[in-house]
């Protein structure tokens, strides 16, 4: 499932990239290699970082690696499908990221078999990470 939620993801994500940025090869691959490529290396920063903390038992680097990066593409993919509705809803881009954080601890939940406390504690870290980037992509140097 993790291969088929990424592989997918992926799928979207460049679809939806190719679309809005008027079949620009160079800003799709630079929106791969920073929302896909820098995402799941963040993603898998943090969660790593929070099974280090709590003690989490999450399974071989590389199995957690493929899980983590299937968590990080699938609900980005699924708000590119939910984009255009974003930009009729006030605040559209934060009750984007509510969806989102309801996907990450489906997500986690099935992906990992982890203590409800423990799923809470990853989804909230993986929640954080994503509202920095939101924030920094938003209002940051790169802002529009």
């Amino acid at each position: 499932m993790p291969l088929w939620l990424l592989v997918g993801g992926i799928v979207v994500e460049t679809i939806a990239s190719f679309i809005v940025n008027r079949h620009n090869l160079n800003a799709v691959a630079i929106h791969i290699a920073v929302e896909i490529v820098g995402g799941t290396v963040l993603m898998l920063a943090g969660v790593m970082l929070t099974a280090k903390i709590r003690g989490i038992q999450i399974g071989s680097f590389w199995s957690a690696a493929l899980r983590v990066a299937a968590i990080s593409v699938a609900p980005a993919a699924v708000g590119d499908l939910l984009m255009p509705l974003t930009w009729i809803i006030p605040f559209g881009g934060l009750l984007l990221l509510a969806v989102q954080f309801v996907l990450y601890f489906a997500l986690i939940g099935v992906l990992f078999d982890m203590e409800e406390s423990d799923t809470w504690y990853c989804v909230m870290m993986i929640f954080l990470i994503n509202l920095g980037v939101y924030f920094l992509l938003r209002f940051g140097p790169w802002g529009k």
